[in-house]
């Protein structure tokens, strides 16, 4: 009334004119300000809704925020969560989504996965690809590299493999070829001297063996020195074997000295002649031989001075008086023997070296025409070539086309200069079994097997077998088979 004093408006009440008789309430969403003449809304990270007396803040934990007249609390979208500020939302970071207004954060995706621009979805990367460094995409893998289910970056290859980029796995060096270190994109050729087959490990090469010899880049198997040579230091080819040396078989070995009382006046020998008729030599490798004293008797021969101290050529003068067979190192491809000094009738028996039972060979110096000489009774089975090609018989990792190559390379008189056995015809019996039982039932065996395995049959069924003794049965059963 006139003449009274103005009253401070309370609670949500303001005047916002000079001389109003009433207060009036501020809307939701506002507050008066401290002089109570005007309504403002409430701060940006609170609310008040109609009947609310104070502005408050959006309840926690939520994802919520004020809406723009500060009345009400709004959700924020999915893959979105409220700022710092608490008066909006933000979007979930690089990498990491939120769905659902129960879910309050956001939450990383897996190691192998990216989130979409939404942020709502985690998206998985292909095999051969990894999370890129902003993680909201792929990247392939690079050369090198590869990525399957059972990892979750981009992992380096091991050495002996390798990869093409966005590979889910890494590929073995092919035969011919290797790789030394991880993470490579390609392999490397073999150098000329080496070789690497399939079955090898593939982080490197391997020196070809002594008689053995590449001379091109990238391959699988070494060639075989021809009998009567061995490779060169390098591997990278072949030298005649000097005189004074020899060797018998083509491939692995080297050229070794004549044994005493024989000798080689030529390069690429394959055999050493033994020395004539009253002749001998003092040392191995040599080439030529020198004469036994003149006088034909053996104590002209034990007291020659050139002979003193020296057996075994003592006893090949001797051995050419009739006396007996001199000492010798006889080798064959039942094993090698050392023969000693035997007198005329005398006999030696030896183990046979590849056979496993109690068979033997049987040496005895016999006189025929008033001259001395071995007579040979083997009764083994197995040469050294049998466990080789009863090794093929046994490997699986060689296809019915390897198996059968080297079963022709290895029964090949004329290539290797080394005769068969009877343990060897045995032998190629079990390499072809295994072809023809290994070949999965429907599959034709090639023309090239075919050929490979009949080429072997010919070489064991024309090779000069000498059957003696116990061998009679064993060689009757292997060709039969």
């Amino acid at each position: 009334g006139e003449g009274e004093a103005c009253a401070v408006c309370t609670g949500l009440g303001v005047t916002k004119t000079v001389g109003q008789e009433t207060c009036e309430d501020c809307p939701a969403g506002k507050m008066p300000n401290d002089d109570k003449t005007e309504c403002l809304l409430c701060s940006d990270a609170t609310i008040r809704p109609e009947g609310d007396s104070s502005c408050t803040p959006c309840p926690r934990p939520t994802v919520s925020h004020p809406n723009a007249d500060r009345t009400a609390c709004d959700n924020c979208s999915d893959g979105q969560v409220t700022n710092a500020a608490s008066n909006g939302c933000d979007k979930c970071p690089a990498g990491q989504i939120r769905v659902g207004d129960a879910t309050l954060e956001c939450s990383e995706c897996s190691p192998t996965e990216y989130s979409n621009d939404a942020r709502t979805l985690c998206v998985p990367c292909e095999e051969g690809k990894e999370k890129n460094s902003d993680k909201l995409g792929c990247d392939d893998c690079t050369a090198g590299k590869y990525r399957d289910a059972s990892v979750d970056v981009c992992t380096d290859c091991l050495a002996g493999t390798y990869s093409d980029e966005a590979s889910s796995t890494c590929t073995p060096c092919a035969a011919g070829t290797y790789q030394g270190q991880a993470g490579q994109a390609t392999c490397l050729q073999c150098v000329r001297g080496q070789y690497r087959s399939a079955d090898m490990p593939a982080h490197q090469c391997s020196q070809c063996a002594d008689g053995t010899f590449t001379n091109q880049l990238g391959q699988a198997q070494c060639t075989n020195c021809q009998p009567g040579q061995a490779s060169m230091g390098d591997r990278t080819g072949c030298e005649d074997c000097a005189e004074g040396t020899y060797k018998k078989a083509s491939g692995a070995g080297e050229c070794l000295a004549c044994p005493v009382n024989t000798y080689s006046n030529q390069p690429k020998t394959t055999e050493c002649t033994v020395c004539g008729e009253h002749k001998y030599t003092k040392v191995t490798g040599q080439t030529q031989c020198l004469d036994c004293p003149s006088e034909r008797t053996s104590e002209a021969i034990d007291n020659d001075s050139d002979l003193a101290g020296n057996d075994a050529a003592k006893q090949k003068c001797k051995s050419d008086l009739g006396a007996g067979c001199y000492e010798r190192v006889l080798t064959t491809i039942y094993g090698t023997f050392n023969v000693p000094w035997l007198s005329a009738t005398e006999t030696e028996e030896f183990d046979c070296e590849f056979d496993d039972d109690d068979r033997k060979a049987t040496v005895q110096c016999v006189v025929v025409d008033g001259k001395p000489q071995l007579k040979e009774d083997f009764n083994c089975i197995n040469t050294e070539k049998s466990g080789e090609i009863e090794n093929l018989a046994n490997d699986e990792t060689k296809t019915a086309e390897e198996k059968s190559a080297q079963l022709e390379e290895l029964t090949n008189v004329e290539e290797t200069n080394v005769e068969n056995g009877v343990g060897d015809v045995a032998a190629v019996n079990d390499v072809v079994k295994s072809i023809t039982t290994g070949t999965p039932e429907g599959e034709d065996i090639t023309e090239e097997t075919t050929e490979n395995i009949l080429g072997a049959v010919s070489n064991v069924v024309s090779s000069d077998i000498v059957v003696t003794g116990d061998q009679e049965e064993d060689a009757v059963n292997a060709q039969t088979e």
